[in-house]
Order: structure tokens, then sequence, then C-alpha cells
């Protein structure tokens, strides 16, 4: 439980701090002590206090002056995390004046089940604001000392309310039950014991079995180990780490002991596991792009409208269910359910999305950040036993990129510039990489961008938002303008086109100017950027058609 007194806290260190493969680290605190994993695996120990604990994304330690703390990190890869620490003063009771150094942490050991916790998402982004704040040059020192300041309340009341809902004794069972099940589900790896989480919940051990048995179909130790055994099965299908690693990972002794549980749950040994055929549900339409270059029709897939249009053998068949981001989530949740895919693939990222998802099936993330769509899509290939298929589909795809460039230098000549233009209801944008059709036509076709944008760094960011003022900026040889699919997207489109400067704009003065659909070209995947080359050399080739 928080201290109810009045508070001040005071940062006095937020710094990123990395742990090398096969290394460790002890640090002893002189402070209060926040640290949260922002990437890697490996553990932590309360030196001469405590077992172990699994390190991961999104776990946390605290720890107060005095505690000594062991980090070490996995034989294959670094463990990186952000260090928080501050002081925390509190206003002298009686006496009115001067304040005192707290001894207890924020968050007391009633209110945390251990030393350690997993947190959201939410408290990992402002651990990193955090400490990029608290690196600011000094000739911010002062706007820096005030974003800590807030950043530093906001981190410990997020980790107050998040331990506070999800925690805490409850005098309702329901609600206790709830958050016994939370607990589970996110500290699978760790030694658990039906007393201990019921008395962290406030509960008998005969209510706790009893309720658990009603929330979820099963005893304690068959939700414990169905939560561990869908979990290794993420890891096979996802790394290529050793069985006896996994084993670790999940909260097993040894790969012996996850090869029986494993079987007793699937009905297979996890190498038959891994060579069985398998139904994926994709809920990005960046994977169904994948998926379907592929060949393979998902069980459910998240899909733009011209995608069902375009690929009507894969997607309107039976067996697989075409959804849109109309749907609610509920409505997701329930279709998944029935349908009960063996995988389902989803965006890298935390939240109510992936919790329902992992009580459905294994969830596979795959990262996007700094990966190119192409390597993107041979991991999606890789999961799905389906990696030769991918290098012929890009090899292929290669052939054609070589073709329209010969017939892209034919129609517009070597020193033709192009801009890629978005306009959306809510903002404006010119974009220079990555999605809306700008890897095709930079990267992949290596045409050339606005002169406004070379040289000034513009053309290495995915784009940069502009204001009816700044629409001189898109005076480009030709122009792709891809307009949002939507009442107040074709609005603005319009009023924008009526204005005089983007009527001087060069490319619309020479009827060099292409209105597109947005959803076909924010597409970042196979299907979505093939289409894209084939409606640029279409509308280049009309044009060129109309100028003879």
């Amino acid at each position: 439980m928080w201290n109810q007194a009045p508070a001040v806290f005071a940062l006095t260190e937020a710094r990123s701090l990395t742990v090398a493969p096969k290394q460790s680290v002890r640090l002893l605190l002189e402070h209060h002590t926040i640290l949260i994993v922002s990437a890697g695996f490996g553990s932590a120990q309360l030196v001469r206090r405590s077992t172990p604990v699994q390190l991961q994304y999104a776990r946390m330690l605290v720890g107060s002056a005095g505690d000594a703390w062991e980090l070490r990190s996995d034989p294959s890869e670094q463990l990186r995390a952000h260090l928080i620490t501050y002081d925390a003063f509190q206003e002298q009771v009686p006496a009115p004046a001067g304040r005192r150094r707290l001894i207890q942490l924020p968050v007391q050991a009633s209110r945390l089940p251990s030393w350690f916790a997993e947190i959201g998402e939410k408290e990992v982004s402002l651990a990193r604001q955090l400490v990029m704040a608290a690196a600011a040059p000094a000739r911010s020192r002062l706007d820096a000392n005030v974003s800590t300041g807030r950043m530093l309340y906001e981190l410990l009341d997020g980790i107050r309310d998040r331990f506070s809902s999800s925690a805490a004794p409850s005098d309702d069972k329901h609600a206790a039950i709830e958050g016994a099940v939370a607990y589970i589900e996110r500290h699978y790896a760790s030694k658990l014991t039906r007393a201990q989480v019921a008395r962290i919940f406030g509960l008998s051990l005969k209510a706790f079995t009893s309720g658990l048995k009603e929330a979820t179909g099963r005893s304690f130790v068959q939700f414990v180990n169905d939560i561990r055994v869908r979990r290794a099965k993420e890891q096979l299908l996802s790394t290529r780490r050793k069985l006896s690693e996994i084993a670790h990972r999940v909260g097993y002794k040894d790969e012996f002991y996850l090869s029986r549980k494993f079987k007793q749950t699937v009905g297979v040994a996890p190498s038959v596991y891994l060579k069985r055929p398998k139904t994926i549900a994709s809920m990005d339409h960046a994977y169904t792009l994948d998926l379907l270059s592929l060949g393979i029709s998902p069980a459910v897939a998240l899909a733009d409208p011209w995608l069902k249009c375009q690929y009507p053998h894969l997607l309107a068949v039976e067996g697989c269910h075409a959804i849109d981001w109309g749907w609610h989530r509920q409505e997701r949740y329930n279709l998944l359910e029935a349908k009960s895919p063996d995988v389902i693939i989803h965006a890298e990222l935390g939240g109510e999305d992936l919790d329902a998802f992992r009580k459905i099936a294994p969830v596979l993330q795959i990262p996007w950040k700094g990966i190119g769509w192409r390597d993107h899509f041979r991991m999606v290939a890789d999961i799905v036993d389906q990696t030769r298929e991918a290098e012929r589909w890009l090899q292929h795809f290669g052939e054609k990129l070589e073709q329209a460039k010969e017939q892209l230098h034919r129609l517009l000549g070597p020193p033709a510039t192009i801009a890629m233009f978005n306009i959306r209801e809510s903002r404006m944008a010119l974009y220079g990489s990555g999605y809306m059709g700008a890897d095709l036509l930079y990267h992949s076709l290596a045409l050339r961008p606005p002169d406004s944008m070379r040289g000034t760094g513009a053309e290495d960011c995915e784009w940069r938002e502009m204001e009816m003022e700044e629409l001189e900026l898109l005076d480009a040889d030709y122009m792709i303008v891809a307009v949002e699919n939507s009442a107040g997207g074709r609005l603005r489109a319009q009023t924008v086109m009526r204005q005089a400067v983007w009527n001087n704009l060069r490319a619309v003065r020479n009827g060099h100017m292409f209105v597109v659909d947005m959803t076909k070209w924010y597409g970042y995947g196979p299907a979505a950027i093939e289409l894209q080359l084939a409606e640029l050399l279409d509308l280049l080739g009309k044009r060129d058609q109309k100028s003879k």
C-alpha cells in the first residue's frame, strides 16, 4: 500500500543499463530504485535473500537503499533495462517543518507479491522517456528537470494503480479470482504455489481452489501448465532456442519435464508439433499480405476490402473468415474462439488484445521496428515453413522491378522527381521511406524524391507532416496522392486541390498528378507492393499514351 502522507519524490538518476551475454552485474542500491527490462532475457537475485527470478520485457524490480541485486543475462543475448533511482521525502509528523527520508518503498511488500513484478507497455514507455529526458543537454536542463519530475510521478502513479487494481486483497471473491488469474498469466515462469497466490489475494485455499476451477475450468496445476505449454509453443515457432532454454524460460526445470508436460497437453512431442501443419489467424493486415503472397489462406484474416477482391481464391473460400478494422474487439475475440486457430500472428505490442489472444491460442509477435518488408516476409514464411516459396516470390518480384526500372526510365527520363503525398481527414504528410508506396518508389525503383527533401535528411524519415502553406515543397515532376477513403479525407483533398499553390505545382500543371486509394498504397508487404507497382506502371503508361 502506498504511503498516504504528503510526499515529494526527487529523481537522482535515470539511465540505460546493459548486461552483455553470459555476464552478470551486481548493484548495491543507495536510493529507492526501479529497474524495468526493455529488451532481452536474464535473471535477477536479491543477494543472499531470494531465489533467482526470470527477467524479460516489461518485468520490473523494486528496491531500496541497502538492497543488493545481481543481474545476469542469458547466454545468447544481452539484457537491457531502464534504471531509475529516486529519493522520497515526507512531512514530519508531528513536527510542523522539515522533511525526513522515507525508509519504506512507495510500493510496499504487502502490495507486491515479491520484490519483482510484471508491468505494462505504458510504464515501459514512461521509463524510456524518463531516461531520454534525463540525458538532455545542459542548455535545456531546467526544462528537463521539470519534465523528468512529471514523468517520475506519472510512472510511480502507474505502478501504484496497476497493483492497486490487480494484486490488492479484496473482499469480493469474484474480483480476487480475476486478479489471481491475471497474476498467474503474468508470472507463469516463476515458482508458483496455490497457497502463495491465495495468500496474495486474501483468499482461503479452499475458496481460491474452487474459484479458479469455476473461472478457468482447470485446477491450479493444469492452468499453470497450460499457460507454460502455450508460451513454449510460441518460442518453438518463433525462435531457434534449444528446448532446454525454452524450458527454463517458461518455468520448467529442464527439457525432459517440458517434453512430458507438452505431450500430456498437446498430444505430441515438441518436435512433432513443429512439423505439423497449422491453421493461422492473422490479426494485422501486414501479416495477411505476407500469407497471401505465400498462397496461404488464414483461418481468420484482418484484410482491407481491396485484398478481398484481389485474392478471392484465398480470402473468399470456406475455412477463411476475412474481417476488417470495423469489427469490435469482442467480436474479434468471439470469432477467434469459434475458429480456434493453432497460432495467432499479432503485432509486437502489449495491451488488451495480446492478453485476450493468448487465452485463445499461442501468439507470435513479429517485430516491425528497423525491419524492412522483405525480411519481415521471410520471418513469416519461416514460421509457416514456406521459406523456399518466399525466396521464389522475391526473386520473381526482383525481375519485375528490373523490367519496371527500364520502362520508367523511358516514361519519365532519368532526372525526373516524384512525390508521395498522403491526405487524410486529420493530417497531410509527405512520405520519404517505408509505408505509403515510399519504399517502392525510392528504395525498390530508386526514383528521385522532390528536390526539397534531398540533402536535408527528410528523405530518410518515414514521413513528415505538412501544413497548407508548405505545399510548395511538393513541387516535383510527378506526384502520387493517396487519399483516405472517408468522407472527411475526400473533403479535405477537395479543399487542398482548390488552393492556388496546389494548382501551381509543376506536376499538377502538367497533368502528372495521380490520385490513388490510400488503403492499397499504405500497405507495406509483398501483396500490396506488387499491386502498387502494377498501378504505378498503369497510371504512367496511360499518361504517356495520352500525351502522344
